[in-house]
């Protein structure tokens, strides 16, 4: 070879040598486990920082009632209530002769006669009637007699006064109070406050008979 044949291959390889170097970083690849990185920009830094610091935004929402105000029914006079109205305090039923002191509630709910010193003072067979535990005390009703003295002591301080003048054994079926051969009292002393209890069993009952003087 010549000498201007070397020459000319010489330029040839110093004239390729940049685009070769070109060609392998265009091809480079970075290594598979090597992670990207990105840096966020000032406004997504802004951004994120609001979104992790800033506490969660509330808004007003609409005040629910979940009750309504209840009218307070007298009930001194029907001894009936509807479902969820208040109790209503009708006075104290007292029988001094044989220990007997209860507050009266005009209702006839279970809790009104499951409470301590609560009776249940409701309309039942035609009469007015005072319902109470016989193991809170209104047992006793059975040891009254013909001429037994009772008293209503109302809630507005006025008294009235009533005697016995009966006490039988009798039935409650649930619909009615009856005498001991079921036969409901309706027609039994009219007029007359009548006081039950339970005995052995809340079927057989007690009953007492108190006319108004």
């Amino acid at each position: 070879m010549s000498a201007r044949g070397v020459m000319a291959s010489v330029l040839g390889f110093v004239l390729s040598l940049p685009v070769l170097l070109a060609l392998k970083g265009a091809l480079a690849v970075p290594p598979r486990d090597t992670p990207v990185q990105t840096v966020p920009t000032t406004a997504q830094a802004t951004v994120q920082t609001t979104a992790e610091t800033a506490p969660p935004q509330t808004f007003p929402t609409e005040e629910i009632l979940t009750s309504l105000p209840q009218e307070t029914v007298d009930t001194r006079i029907t001894g009936q209530t509807m479902p969820g109205e208040p109790t209503d305090f009708v006075g104290r039923w007292k029988i001094p002769a044989v220990n007997i002191d209860v507050a009266c509630y005009g209702n006839n709910a279970q809790v009104t006669v499951d409470n301590v010193d609560s009776a249940a003072y409701y309309v039942n067979s035609g009469h007015q009637v005072i319902a109470d535990h016989n193991y809170q005390g209104f047992s006793a009703i059975g040891s009254c007699k013909p001429g037994t003295l009772a008293y209503l002591e109302k809630r507005d301080g006025q008294v009235v006064s009533y005697y016995c003048v009966a006490v039988i054994k009798g039935h409650n079926t649930e619909d009615a109070l009856t005498d001991e051969s079921y036969v409901p009292i309706d027609k039994l002393h009219p007029g007359t406050l009548v006081n039950y209890t339970c005995n052995e069993n809340w079927q057989n009952v007690t009953i007492a008979f108190f006319q108004p003087e």
